[in-house]
């Protein structure tokens, strides 16, 4: 299974970061509205469903947590599984509610358009490195993808429907 036919039936709620102690504990960022949450959508799994995951919830601050997961025993099963991203079925996750609502793997392949509703490139990742999310676009007539931070004063317009978002930003393409 391809990447883009994986992201439409599964979505990405965490990341292992690293180890955590010598019993095998991991550090994990969650990508969920609340970090506990990621135990109530189902089976926990990597990329290519090779691995399961049964996570045990030891503390949480913000959107990181630490966990113990089921079968890792100590810290070098453990540090093996560092920048590992964890993935439920999307059926899993509750619906969204209205139009501003969207997981952000959605955005990942979305056409992007200028006022004058022209494409102008494609979203080809969403990167939060603490800050905010920053979408990496590759421009129709730029060699290297540009980042640029996510915000409605950028992106004012996220249509999910029609695979376009609205970019009335500055970049180093206009």
């Amino acid at each position: 299974m391809n990447s883009k036919d994986f992201s439409k039936k599964h979505l990405a709620i965490a990341i292992i970061t690293s180890a955590h102690g010598i019993k095998g504990m991991v550090n994990v960022k969650t990508f969920t509205e609340k970090p506990e949450h990621i135990v109530n959508y189902g089976e926990i799994f990597n990329f290519d469903k090779t691995i399961k995951f049964k996570l045990k919830i030891h503390s949480f601050k913000k959107d990181k947590l630490v966990a113990s997961i089921e079968g890792i025993n100590d810290r070098t099963e453990a540090e093996k599984l560092a920048n590992t991203k964890l993935y439920v079925d999307r059926d899993a996750l509750p619906a969204t509610t209205n139009d501003d609502e969207f997981y952000i793997e959605d955005l990942i392949d979305m056409d992007v358009l200028d006022n004058n509703n022209k494409v102008i490139g494609k979203v080809i990742y969403v990167h939060n490195f603490g800050g905010g999310n920053i979408l990496e676009i590759q421009f129709n007539n730029m060699k290297n993808s540009e980042m640029l931070l996510f915000s409605k004063e950028n992106f004012p317009i996220v249509d999910i429907e029609n695979n376009q978002i609205i970019f009335l930003g500055t970049s180093k393409n206009n």
